[in-house]
């Protein structure tokens, strides 16, 4: 490692390096465009959505909920459409980060569910794509207003990650109960 790298950018440019190799590997193989440009730092933010972090935070409160004896969490689009709009207005500076805008949300969360009651948790993290989801529920599990809004009697939820120009990513999970 280079004399004034952290670690963590270390891993990220290792990780950025072998995705490269992957890719031209592939871009040999097959008579595709070749990849896009990986080591772009300056990235607009980018939402995260089916397939990834969302999947994976998803799979982690559920696991959760199960060993609570609680039934899992069914994932709805409008809720994930909400959470996404969220994270993207904290991840350009739209708004600051936390619940600005809370109470529009969650009566929208609500309405589209046909439900009483909804909540938000939200947090952001400089973490490589892979452990974001890890880490934004262990923080919510490891607040007790925060773990109540993932073991809570809902049964609906949305999350959204999206990674600002910084390198952060801003996370946003909506749940509510049903009619």
């Amino acid at each position: 490692m280079k004399k004034g790298m952290t670690r963590e950018r270390g891993h990220c440019l290792l990780a950025r390096s072998l995705t490269l190799l992957l890719a031209a590997g592939l871009a040999a193989c097959t008579a595709s465009a070749p990849p896009p440009d990986l080591m772009d730092d300056e990235a607009p933010p980018e939402p995260v959505g089916p397939g990834g972090i969302v999947d994976d935070i998803f799979a982690r409160v559920n696991a959760v909920r199960r060993q609570s004896g609680q039934p899992i969490l069914r994932e709805r689009p409008e809720l994930d459409e909400l959470a996404r709009q969220h994270s993207l207005e904290m991840a350009t500076g739209k708004v600051p980060f936390g619940h600005t805008g809370y109470e529009k949300r969650l009566a929208a969360a609500v309405t589209s569910v046909g439900g009483r009651r909804g909540a938000e948790n939200v947090t952001y993290q400089r973490r490589p794509a892979e452990e974001v989801a890890e880490y934004a529920v262990a923080r919510w599990m490891g607040s007790d207003r925060h773990r109540l809004n993932l073991l809570g009697g809902y049964s609906y939820a949305g999350a959204a990650a999206v990674r600002a120009e910084d390198g952060r990513w801003f996370v946003t999970w909506i749940v509510a109960d049903g009619g």
